[in-house]
C-alpha cells in the first residue's frame, strides 16, 4: 500500500474484537515516506463503549485487525482486492488462575448451618464463596468433587453462570453421604466445562461420616 514513494500513505484499518464485532475503523500512517509500514494505536477497555480508536475488549478475547488490499500480484487485476486479516489474543495484567478466589469452603447441614459432624444419610450442603477479582464480569463454572478413601469419585457437580465485577457469591451443592468413612472434597473454578483453563487454584478439604 506505499502508492506514493514521495509522500506518507494512509490505510484505513477495521479491529474488531468478541466483545465488539461491529468494531472501529482507524487510520494506518506509513512511518516514513517510502517505508512500507503503517502504524496506528489502538486503546482497549473494559468499562466504556467502543469510540474513535478505543474498542471494548476483556482479556482472553481475541482482536482482528482486516484491511482491504488493492496491490496484488498476478493472477489479480488491477481492479481486485483482498481483505488481509491478522489476529491476536488480549492478555491480563493478573493471570488466569489468580482471576477468581476460593476464599471458603466448609459443610452444612440442610438449613444452611456449618456442622462439623457428619453422619451417613443424612443430606449435607457443600457450601463454598468464590471472589471476582477483576472490575468487570467473567463467567465461571464451579466443579465440585467428593472422593472416598478409595480415590474413587462419589460425587460431582457443577454451576455454571457470571460473575459481576468484583462479585463475592457463594455456591451450594448438596449431597447425601450413603457409606462411613474419609472423604475430601475437591473444588474447581473454570472458565467452562468446554474450556477447563482454571481461574483459581483448587481448593481440598477433608471431612469424615459416622
Amino acid at each position: 500500500m506505499n502508492l506514493n514513494p514521495e509522500n506518507l500513505d494512509q490505510v484505513k484499518i477495521t479491529v474488531s474484537t468478541e466483545s465488539d464485532s461491529a468494531g472501529i475503523s482507524v487510520i494506518a500512517v506509513e512511518t516514513q515516506d517510502d517505508s512500507g509500514v503503517f502504524e496506528s494505536t489502538i486503546s482497549l477497555t473494559q468499562t466504556s463503549g467502543s469510540s474513535g480508536n478505543r474498542i471494548r475488549a476483556f482479556p482472553g478475547e481475541l482482536i482482528t485487525a482486516k484491511y482491504e488490499d488493492r496491490t496484488l500480484p498476478l493472477p489479480y487485476g488491477i481492479s481486485d482486492d483482498l481483505d488481509i486479516i491478522a489476529t491476536s489474543s488480549i492478555g491480563a495484567d493478573i493471570p488466569d488462575i489468580q482471576r477468581v478466589s476460593i476464599e471458603d469452603l466448609y459443610v452444612a447441614d440442610s438449613t444452611g448451618e456449618q456442622i462439623s459432624k457428619l453422619t451417613k444419610n443424612n443430606q449435607i450442603q457443600i457450601v463454598s464463596h468464590i471472589r471476582n477479582n477483576q472490575d468487570y464480569s467473567q463467567q465461571f463454572t464451579s466443579i465440585v468433587q467428593i472422593v472416598d478413601e478409595q480415590n474413587r469419585i462419589v460425587s460431582l457437580s457443577w454451576i455454571a453462570g457470571k460473575l459481576s465485577d468484583l462479585q463475592n457469591f457463594e455456591l451450594s451443592q448438596s449431597w447425601i453421604p450413603t457409606e462411613s468413612g474419609n472423604y475430601r472434597i475437591e473444588t474447581f473454578v473454570w472458565k467452562s466445562l468446554n474450556d477447563p483453563s482454571p481461574l483459581a487454584p483448587s481448593y481440598v478439604k477433608s471431612f469424615s461420616v459416622k
